[in-house]
Parts: structure tokens; sequence; C-alpha cells
């Protein structure tokens, strides 16, 4: 399969970025879609059938749905559109899940339905197409947007290869303008592109893969103390970040030199001050996708306080189970659900007008106890079995733990060492950074004047240098993204 993080996928970008703006619109979109479905073909062509059904039965469906002038003939078909996205993604990611929850729970019974357990292998990206073409709907039945111009639009909607693996999740109203119009080739693209490529390249290969050697190598332990395991967590933290902005901003890169704007899908989540507003910037689309089509259908927060809650959790538990067909994400989400409940009526309790300046003190406060709250939550979603998480924090993994203290002390400074340009980007973005340069760097400084005389060429010394410190610093081999299995 051809993955981003490969020579092979730069030469395939390449080669199709050189080709497409030769051609008119019409050929660059057919260009796209025979360049996307052999994106997808190279790991598996028999599932382009399944991702050509769902493309077919969508547009044509959602014509009628667009057209109809009878409500109920248009609700029953959105219904059963929405329905057949629903159980194809229900089959391939849940079927056996479900089966095996149903079998143990049937043991006390002295039952068994194990002779019903299928080989099924998950289609890639199949949770991202299935949400695309579920928004695509319902935003056609609530005229929110309107109906593709044309089958070839819709299917590249539905399979652009930058976000056809892992995202990020468009909206209809986004994407398809871009597709359906002409692009015009400008060289500021081609440099916003190449940033997001290169970043997002040090991201997953100098980041994310170093750092998880050390997570699995914690993680593999027969009887890892309980520091290390926090240790391990908090790496974990690191490595998901990474793994998956930089996945993202290589697709929105790709995109960009092919003139089209993918949304933005992390935006600093580790500088939230609390776990609504960390959801409100880590992994952006999903989280306004399940807002918009799960949370507010349910009602939202306009109901009593008791529904609200209701509506939260059945949010978070979508949106643990989405992440992968085990308990452990259907529990990670609760204490994700569970956290953004306590921010919110602590928020309420609490409130302050916004005119009221934020002490810059209680500001770093907030900042990392949502860090811990939303670092620890990642021992549910790294860690399958629920027994090894109450194993971790035994009384035996407790007492280990002053011994490990050195080895500990280590991983740390590896961490904060392979770590380093995430947290240098977030103080850079982060607006006390801006206010500190507005207040005491009014008039400029020798070493800004030395900067400003190099500015010409620093993009393509930012470039040498990231390229050689993923040379030199990256890992070795082909590792796969973490949210290729959603």
């Amino acid at each position: 399969m051809i993955v981003f993080n490969s020579i092979e996928y730069i030469l395939f970008l390449l080669l199709v970025v050189i080709a497409y703006w030769f051609l008119p619109r019409i050929w660059q979109n057919i260009l796209l879609l025979v360049a996307s479905y052999f994106f997808y073909a190279t790991w598996d062509w028999r599932y382009l059938g399944i991702i050509i059904f769902l493309t077919l039965m969508n547009f044509y469906i959602g014509n009628i749905i667009w057209v109809s002038s009878d409500d109920r003939t248009k609700k029953r078909y959105a219904v059963f559109l929405i329905g057949v996205n629903v159980l194809t993604l229900g089959f391939f990611k849940y079927y056996n899940f479900f089966l095996d929850s149903l079998d143990v729970l049937l043991s006390s019974f002295h039952l068994s339905v194990a002779g019903l357990h299928l080989d099924i292998i998950l289609p890639i990206g199949i949770s991202f197409i299935t949400f695309q073409k579920i928004a695509y709907i319902y935003d056609l039945y609530t005229k929110k947007t309107q109906p593709a111009d044309s089958l070839l639009s819709f299917a590249l909607f539905s399979c652009f290869f930058p976000q056809l693996i892992a995202g990020p999740i468009e909206r209809p109203s986004h994407l398809l303008p871009q597709i359906q119009n002409p692009r015009v080739w400008d060289v500021n693209n081609l440099l916003v592109g190449c940033d997001f490529i290169i970043w997002g390249m040090l991201k997953k290969i100098f980041i994310a893969d170093n750092v998880a050697y050390y997570v699995n190598l914690i993680f593999s332990l027969k009887q890892p103390s309980t520091l290390l395991i926090f240790v391990a967590v908090f790496a974990f933290g690191i490595q998901i970040y990474a793994d998956f902005s930089g996945y993202s901003d290589i697709a929105r890169g790709s995109a960009k030199l092919l003139g089209i704007d993918l949304i933005r899908n992390f935006n600093h989540p580790y500088l939230s001050q609390t776990p609504q507003e960390f959801w409100r910037r880590w992994h952006i689309s999903l989280s306004s996708w399940l807002r918009d089509y799960v949370y507010i259908p349910l009602g939202g927060s306009r109901c009593s306080k008791a529904r609200h809650i209701f509506n939260l959790f059945v949010t978070w538990f979508v949106c643990g189970l989405w992440h992968g067909a085990a308990w452990h994400f259907v529990v990670w989400g609760l204490y994700n659900g569970l956290m953004v409940t306590l921010s919110s009526m602590r928020h309420k309790i609490n409130k302050v007008k916004e005119e009221t300046p934020r002490i810059a003190f209680g500001v770093i406060v907030s900042i990392v106890i949502t860090y811990l709250i939303m670092n620890f939550g990642w021992l549910f979603f790294r860690v399958g079995n629920m027994s090894d998480i109450v194993r971790f924090f035994s009384l035996r993994a407790l007492l280990r733990s002053p011994s490990d203290l050195s080895i500990a002390i280590v991983i740390i400074v590896i961490m904060i060492f392979y770590s380093l340009p995430l947290l240098l980007a977030d103080i850079w973005h982060s607006p006390g950074t801006n206010a500190f340069f507005r207040k005491y760097l009014k008039k400029p400084c020798w070493i800004c004047e030395k900067f400003q005389s190099i500015l010409p060429y620093k993009r393509g010394i930012c470039y040498s240098i990231l390229i050689l410190v993923i040379v030199i610093f990256g890992a070795n081999g082909k590792a796969d993204f973490i949210y290729f299995q959603f």
C-alpha cells in the first residue's frame, strides 16, 4: 500500500500534481478520481466495489431526496440511505465485536453464537468514508447543501485521496464547491502545500515513530511499575498527536498542491484550558461532525439538564465506539464525556464575564490540569485489556515505582527532545507569545534585523534543516498511521 510517509507516495503525488496542472478542469477531476481509486487499490482493489456501490447509491437516491416535494418520501429515502451507510460500517467494523459480546452474555445460559463468527477484514478508512456520506445525505435532507452537479464530482468528493484514509471528514458544503469549480495555479499554494507536507513528515517520522518505540517498549513489559506506565501514557499522548496531526498536515498539503483546501483538523489542542476546549481543537472534523449529526439532533443543550447529560454521554459513546470495535474505546469515550460534562457544570457555576481579564498564572494552571486529564484518558485508548489497567495500579506496581525513577527520568528527557518541535510550535502560536512580542519587542532588536536579512531564504533553509532532521534522526521503516485502523 502507498502510505504518506514513503518515497512511493512522494513520487505518486509528484506525478499527479504535474499531470493535473496541464489538464482542463473536467480532466483534472477524472485524473484525481482515477488516482484516488488507484491509491485505495494499492491496499486491496477488491474493496473498491464497496466505495463504488456506496457512491452510486448515495448520489442517485440523494438526488431523489433533493427533488422530492413529499416530506414523507424524502424522510423515508434519507433514513434508508443513512441506514445503508451505518449498516455497511457496522457490518465490517462491529459484526464480530457485538457477536463476541453477545456470546459472553449468553455463556451464562450455556448458549453460544461463536459459530456465526466471520473472518471479516476491516476496509481501511471505512469510518471516514461512511461518515462523509452520512453528512451529505443529512445536509441534502435539511437543505443545508445542494447536490453534486455530476456523478464525477460526487465520486471525487467521496474518495479524494489526500483525505480518503484518515480524514479530515469533509463537509459537502466545503469540499464539493471546490471540486465543481475551476482551480487556478497559484505558486503560493505550492509553497504552503510543501510547508504542510514537510511539517507533517517531521511529526510522523521524527516525533511519532521515535516516541512509539518507548511507548511500545514499556507496555510490552510483563510487570511495569505505575510510574513507568504514567510515563508511557504521556508519551503516547505525544505519539498520537504527532502521528494523527502529521497525517492531517500531509493531507492538507497534498490537497493544497492541487488547489484544494481541506479543513484544519488540529489547533494546538494541548494549549486547551478545559476538556471542552480540547475537543474543539482535537480532531476538529470528527468533533464537529458528532456535534452536528448526533448531539444536536438528539436535542443538544436546549432541553432539561438530565436530557442534556444523556445527550452528551450518547455522543461520547458513539465517539468511543467509532474509534474501534472494543469496549476499552467505549470506556475512553465515556471518560471524555464525563470530563466534558464536569467541565461544563464547573464552568456554569464559576461563570466569569468575558471582559474580565484572565490571570496568566491561572491560565497556565488550567492548561496543565487539562493536559493531565486528557492525557490520562489515553490509558483507556491505548490499553486493550481493562484488567491490565487495574494491574498497572496495583500495590505491587506502585512499590516498584521508586526503583524505576532513574529510568523514568531518562525516558522523559528523551520525550522532551523528540517533542521539542511541537512544544516550540505551541509556544510560538500561543496568544501569550504574541502579547510578549508586542509588549517587549516594540523596536526591532539586532536579532530581528539579522533574521530579516535572511528572510528571502527562510523557506529553503527551514526545508533543508527539517529534511536533514527527518533523514538523520527519523525512525527506520514505514510505520502505519494510528488512525488507519479506524
